[in-house]
């Protein structure tokens, strides 16, 4: 076995037990939050959602749809939701503790192509906050229309507490009034009179809006 193999091998266990943990109550209790939703390798908007796993085996979601309450099992690298709510909260994943993410994978039809990314947290976050760090400079830099992608080029968006500006090569193209709608992570262009779900992917800000089918990108200027 040549040195860069001897390298590498040693490695390539190390990720194949992580990926196979058996994890125990104590290592992932305490307050998550859904970062990232992955659905048939698409990106999906995320809600305000925080799963908070006490070590008894009891779990708690606060959502802006609604809070649940349940219980959960860990056996052979899954956890099994108990809960008389949605089904998610109902049905077993694929549970993997990678760089302090928790990932979940649906086991069953049809989360088969389903991915969570929560991310540990130390308290839910006020409203404000959600309008605190949406003010500011953003560079657009991707649209998605219809599953298709484009990349503008120097293309931008700036947002107050109470008005939006989009910009273009340094002229402006649309400015307007905004509404925040901080309880279910929702901006209103009053100009458009349209409501885009708005929510934070890690450093990056994503908008959405289902029935003109249209995504942005969006990331500090």
């Amino acid at each position: 076995m040549t040195l860069k193999y001897r390298l590498i091998f040693p490695v390539l266990i190390l990720m194949l037990c992580q990926a196979c943990q058996d994890l125990t109550p104590a290592q992932i209790s305490g307050l998550w939050r859904l970062d990232a939703l992955n659905i048939d390798g698409f990106e999906k908007p995320v809600d305000q959602l925080y799963m908070q796993l006490q070590p008894n085996g009891s779990f708690a979601v606060t959502r802006p749809a609604g809070d649940l309450v349940g219980t959960y099992e860990l056996h052979n690298g899954e956890i099994h939701f108990n809960s008389p709510h949605t089904p998610w909260w109902n049905d077993a994943w694929s549970l993997q503790l990678i760089q302090r993410q928790l990932r979940l994978r649906g086991k069953k039809a049809p989360y088969f192509t389903t991915f969570l990314t929560f991310t540990p947290v130390e308290k839910i976050p006020d409203f404000d906050e959600f309008e605190e760090e949406l003010v500011g400079n953003w560079v657009l830099y991707r649209i998605r229309k219809k599953g298709k992608k484009t990349f503008p080029a120097q293309t931008y968006m700036s947002f107050t507490p109470v008005s939006y500006l989009l910009s273009v090569d340094g002229k402006t193209q649309e400015r307007g009034g905004l509404k925040v709608d901080p309880r279910h992570r929702k901006l209103i262009f009053e100009n458009q009179e349209t409501a885009w779900k708005a929510w934070f992917y890690g450093r990056e800000l994503r908008l959405s809006n289902a029935e003109l089918e249209l995504e942005y990108s969006l990331r500090r200027q």
